[in-house]
């Protein structure tokens, strides 16, 4: 869950959600996410790392860059596809 945007459930809705974030954006992204660890209990599997992400005008002109932290858990289905239940993160530094 992104500090700008409230908690949002369910498939459609955390769509929209972002679907509306990235309308409004004018910096687009581009992540590459690093994962530390990894735990599977079962049904569940909770992922923690770290991520770089740089953000950047159409144009390239403008550039920003952003290092942090996630915690992701996903729910196995019933069909053996896991699918991201939970996230979040935040940033190591102030923007």
């Amino acid at each position: 869950m992104d500090v700008r945007i409230p908690a949002v459930a369910g498939r459609d809705s955390i769509v929209a959600a972002y679907g509306m974030e990235f309308e409004r954006r004018r910096l687009f992204p581009r992540i590459a996410l690093i994962p530390e660890s990894v735990v599977v209990v079962g049904m569940i599997a909770i992922e923690r790392g770290r991520y770089d992400e740089t953000l950047a005008s159409r144009d390239e002109s403008l550039r920003v860059r952003e290092i942090g932290k996630y915690v992701s858990v996903a729910r196995r289905g019933d069909d053996g596809r896991w699918r991201l239940a939970t996230s979040i993160f935040n940033r190591d530094a102030p923007p």
